[in-house]
């Protein structure tokens, strides 16, 4: 029957109708099956033919009469025709009859509409004593992931929800319901495909007939563990949503933010994969409804979570939510324990909370698209600045330097303020917000490729004159309460020195960037980069300035060799001398290269030279034997 040649098919069709002609009264029951299994075969041909023969089979047992259909449970009368064949097996023929009127091939619909018509004389009472069956093999179908049967499936079943409507919903429902709750995974999809299906051709008003109904087996596939079914329950999540607008968004998102804090581990899993389908589906309706209700605070490690997950899902309807979710992620965020506050819940500081919400935060920086970059960096500079909170400055520093990291090529245009407001905490009065500062610093110079280091010299440098004029003044201010004089206070003013830079290796970042641009910069940067340097040592505490005192020294002796103009070598010289009395010792091994320098600087032409040169000979007298 699914030969390529016209003939044989004939041939083959006329010796089907002549076995049927001949068996039909003493094998029906025999024959009935493999036309039942040929309605379902992958060729066209062959679930034409089935029709056809099947047709005819039905029609010489009614003496070309219509079908007697009987109730479900209901026994064929001994005088029937179909005596010997079971009501069931007669529903399950006639549901892939009524399949078929919806199939892909035309010819295989034409002839399923025919045979359909002439057996059938009733079609609303036909199908509702079937529904149970048909709704069987409309899921299995719609389960089976062939595209033909499933599209075929789907056109069947709206067929069946627009014409009879009414009729058939209130027993459709409760069999597409059960089906998500006991069947088989999917037997689960299946109907999840059906409810979408069902939800898209019923109308407005016979979905908010059934809302409730619809819910709850919307609620019940969202929160489903196999993805194929929870996929499915999204797309009907999605279809409920156009119909009957944010009803469906304020029944069914509630339920799952309940479920996701009910303390189950497995329930709070399928309430956040049932969000983030839902978020996926229709985040314009979803996103202002959620994320209010998960950042709400104090905001616990499975709303975190939930966050983490839902956040690449949300696109540009996040934007105009940061204001609401990343405060309070940052402010549930205690790196360490010293940065405690008061009154903050238990377990605030364990490290498990403390991951989830940085997660979360970090999983919604990286989603913000290029148009909310400025609404994402605005939150974020915020919470780092000093006035914020000790333990959410510490927060948003980590959070910075963990996107910038990631992100340093797409979010450039703000690198700029991340590095002032990291710089700017490296002499928090907290040690904590010191060390989380410091290390999104260093990670994020890291990070950058160094052909990019020379950008950023001029913003590190003001970065660092702002901190150190601060604490300047700050120690003027503290002089002058204990009472000493101007030149008491002028002092204490001189002896600044920055928190951040006397960590083990806390010069590292700022001497990456200022020797890279001073090896590899023009005229100007070099001499920008060699006054930011001699800054950066003034304000590092000796202990700390040591082990990079020989790395710094050699670039700087090699570049005031070269042909510069007279800028450069100054402030070369005067970073020198700065290491000269801040860390004598180290630099021994450098006296001869140092004394030759000196020297040689002394008949430069420019007075700003010859007058650096002699100070520094000056210093390096100190040390030298000769």
């Amino acid at each position: 029957l699914a030969d390529g040649a016209e003939p044989v098919r004939e041939a083959s069709l006329r010796a089907a109708h002549g076995v049927i002609a001949t068996y039909t009264r003493a094998a029906a029951e025999l024959l009935l099956p493999p036309l039942q299994q040929g309605l379902a075969s992958d060729n066209y041909r062959i679930r034409q033919s089935s029709i056809e023969l099947l047709g005819e089979l039905l029609l010489r047992l009614t003496e070309r009469g219509p079908l007697p259909v009987l109730e479900e449970g209901e026994d064929p009368p001994a005088d029937s025709p179909l005596a010997h064949v079971p009501t069931a097996q007669q529903h399950a023929l006639l549901a892939a009859l009524h399949i078929a009127r919806s199939d892909t091939a035309a010819a295989v619909k034409a002839a399923a509409g025919t045979v359909w018509k002439t057996l059938v004389e009733n079609t609303p009472r036909t199908l509702r004593a079937i529904l149970p069956t048909l709704a069987a093999q409309l899921i299995g179908t719609l389960a089976g992931g062939d595209d033909e049967p499933q599209e075929a499936a789907a056109a069947a079943l709206g067929e069946l929800v627009v014409k009879l409507g009414e009729r058939v919903l209130p027993r459709l429902l409760p069999l597409l319901r059960r089906e998500l709750e006991e069947g088989d995974e999917d037997r689960r999809a299946g109907a999840a495909i059906g409810l979408t299906q069902l939800i898209a051709s019923a109308g407005r008003e016979h979905v908010e007939r059934f809302l409730p109904e619809l819910i709850g087996a919307v609620r019940a596939g969202l929160c489903d563990e196999a993805a194929s079914v929870y996929g499915a329950a999204a797309r009907a999540f999605a279809a409920l949503q156009r119909v009957v607008g944010a009803a469906a968004v304020h029944e069914i998102i509630p339920a799952m933010l309940e479920l996701l804090g009910s303390g189950d581990p497995a329930d709070a899993d399928a309430a956040m994969r049932g969000l983030r389908e839902a978020v996926a589906q229709r985040p314009a309706a979803v996103v202002p409804f959620l994320l209010p209700r998960l950042c709400a605070r104090p905001v616990s490690t499975a709303a975190a979570r939930a966050l983490g997950a839902v956040a690449h899902e949300c696109g540009s309807h996040l934007h105009l939510q940061l204001d609401v979710a990343l405060p309070p992620l940052l402010d549930g965020v205690v790196l360490e324990a010293e940065l405690l506050p008061a009154g903050a819940p238990a377990g605030a500081a364990e490290p498990e909370q403390r991951e989830a919400l940085l997660g979360a935060a970090r999983s919604l920086s990286l989603s913000v698209g290029e148009e909310g970059l400025h609404l994402l960096y605005g939150e974020v500079l915020r919470a780092a600045a000093p006035a914020a909170p000790p333990h959410s400055r510490a927060a948003a520093c980590a959070l910075l330097g963990a996107v910038m990291c990631e992100r340093a090529e797409e979010h450039a245009p703000h690198l700029g303020p991340v590095l002032a407001a990291l710089v700017g905490a490296i002499n928090a009065p907290q040690p904590a917000v010191v060390r989380a500062a410091w290390g999104a610093l260093d990670a994020l110079v890291k990070a950058l490729p160094k052909e990019r280091y020379p950008l950023h010299v001029h913003t590190l440098r003001e970065a660092l004159a702002s901190l150190a004029d601060e604490a300047r003044a700050a120690a003027r201010k503290a002089a002058a309460a204990e009472g000493s004089d101007m030149a008491g206070q002028a002092a204490a003013a001189g002896r600044v020195e920055v928190a951040g830079l006397a960590l083990p290796k806390g010069l590292a970042p700022l001497v990456a960037v200022y020797l890279h641009s001073l090896m590899t910069g023009s005229a100007e940067l070099r001499e920008a980069a060699a006054l930011a340097l001699g800054e950066a040592i003034g304000l590092t505490p000796v202990a700390a300035l040591k082990p990079f005192v020989i790395q710094i020294t050699g670039p700087l002796i090699r570049v005031i060799g070269d042909r510069f103009p007279a800028g450069v070598k100054a402030a070369i010289l005067a970073a020198l001398t700065l290491l000269l009395g801040r860390s004598p010792a180290a630099l021994k091994p450098f006296v001869p290269q140092l004394q030759t320098t000196f020297v040689k600087s002394l008949s430069d032409a420019q007075q700003s030279v010859r007058a650096r040169g002699a100070a520094a000979l000056a210093a390096l007298a100190a040390i030298a034997t000769r």
